[in-house]
């Protein structure tokens, strides 16, 4: 069989057969010096095929380099895993983040803290330097609708990350944090699941761990914020506002508020996860920053959507826990030394591009809690606690307040904390569990 010719001309019928070789010229025969084979319609269906087969040493130059190239994917992908994989790999989120654009984005189950803050930094390309609102609710989806639109609209602020504990109408605060165009650019909604329980503490320190901001405004979930917040209240290094003087009952429920240094924050490592009830975690966290440049915060520039509390609780609670913590180790001792740790937690990621991502936050770990901590005496410390209040704060005597029953015990304590009932003890029968108040 004669070779290939290096210039092959289109296809040329003659009698005889089909020709494919050069064109025919001068001092040139005209007859065919390619592949020659006869004419295919004269041909039955298997003389057809066998003369349209190729060559058999071609096909097996196919499959063996077919072979060689799975080989050498199998290899490369062995040396690139590791025996053991813990946690993802770099490359594995960024996998994740090129997938974004899909119908429901992206889901990711079972991520380290740092592995999300890392995927939240690649997509919503969030900065260091940067000032992140955070705030944490339950069951407060009707102040949610108010006061996430005035956070939307404060100057200089790039993320705001909304912790969700357990509320009991998820739909319901789910809808309301996504009725903004901007929030895709801005929320981050983190929902903690399958706690029974409202703790302050615990939500909070989520939210400033999951923020990426170097500062860090904390709101209520009734707090209304002005647009030029940060403009009245300088970024400096090694201060932070609060609210320390309050003029009136509005003020003083926004006692709360606190823009600080997201570092100098877990330097103390914020709230101390301690304390579940409401009350006193505040002034805590202020003690343990007391050593930076505390300033006053406008209260001009702030305001909360009117709303009642249940009488008297905040009061006992506030006081019931400063008695705890007084007789307790300090909560950065507690942390440093190893023999409680804040509380853990593993990741969900949901993305949604065009609204806002969503993580859901699974409870490995709590602190155990002060109050039931169990003394000597067989007592919890909230017992002790509130014993020490009645009897330091409101002179009852400690031989009524030993013998006291638990009930009675908070009954009191309800009574003279109570504002509308402010009061002086008159007569405690502790025998016949009878409480006599005379109103003042």
């Amino acid at each position: 069989m004669s070779t290939y010719s290096r210039r092959l001309s289109p296809r040329r019928v003659e009698d005889g057969g089909l020709s494919v070789g050069p064109e025919p010229g001068p001092g040139r025969k005209s007859a065919s010096v390619g592949i020659s084979m006869p004419r295919l319609e004269k041909l039955d269906k298997k003389s057809r095929f066998n003369a349209l087969q190729l060559p058999s040493s071609f096909l097996l130059a196919i499959v063996g380099f077919g072979a060689v190239c799975v080989l050498f994917v199998l290899a490369v992908v062995s040396l690139q895993q590791p025996a053991a994989v813990k946690r993802r790999t770099a490359a594995e989120l960024e996998t994740i983040n090129r997938t974004v654009e899909a119908a429901e984005g992206p889901k990711v189950v079972d991520v380290e803290l740092d592995e999300l803050r890392g995927f939240l930094d690649s997509h919503l390309r969030r900065k260091r330097l940067s000032i992140s609102i955070v705030a944490a609710c339950h069951n407060r989806a009707h102040d949610m609708d108010v006061s996430l639109q005035t956070w939307l609209r404060v100057k200089n602020v790039d993320e705001i990350i909304l912790v969700d504990w357990s509320s009991s109408n998820r739909a319901s605060f789910l809808g309301s944090s996504r009725r903004s165009g901007e929030l895709g650019k801005k929320l981050v909604l983190v929902r903690v699941e399958d706690q029974k329980e409202w703790v302050l503490t615990r939500a909070y320190n989520l939210a400033i761990k999951v923020a990426s901001g170097s500062w860090i405004l904390k709101v209520d979930c009734d707090t209304l914020v002005h647009p030029d917040f940060v403009d009245r209240h300088p970024i400096q290094k090694g201060a932070f506002y609060s609210l320390k003087f309050p003029r009136n009952s509005n003020e003083a429920r926004l006692s709360g508020v606190l823009f600080a240094g997201r570092d100098d924050l877990l330097n103390v490592h914020g709230y101390d996860e301690r304390l579940v009830r409401y009350g006193y975690e505040e002034k805590d966290l202020l003690r343990r920053l007391s050593l930076l440049d505390g300033r006053d915060l406008d209260p001009e520039y702030i305001s909360h959507i009117p709303h009642s509390d249940p009488t008297g609780t905040t009061d006992v609670s506030s006081e019931v826990n400063k008695a705890v913590l007084e007789s307790s180790k300090k909560w950065t001792e507690v942390v440093a030394s190893d023999v409680d740790v804040p509380s853990s937690y593993k990741y969900t990621i949901e993305g949604d591009p065009k609204r806002a991502w969503w993580v859901s936050a699974e409870v490995q770990y709590t602190p155990h809690a002060l109050e039931d901590v169990v003394g000597a005496n067989n007592e919890s410390a909230l017992v002790v606690a509130s014993k020490r209040v009645l009897h330091d704060k409101y002179s009852v005597p400690w031989d009524v307040v030993s013998n006291l029953s638990t009930e009675n015990l908070f009954d009191l304590l309800l009574m003279v904390c109570s504002p509308i009932l402010p009061g002086r003890i008159l007569f405690v029968d502790a025998g016949k569990s009878m409480i006599s108040v005379l109103s003042a």
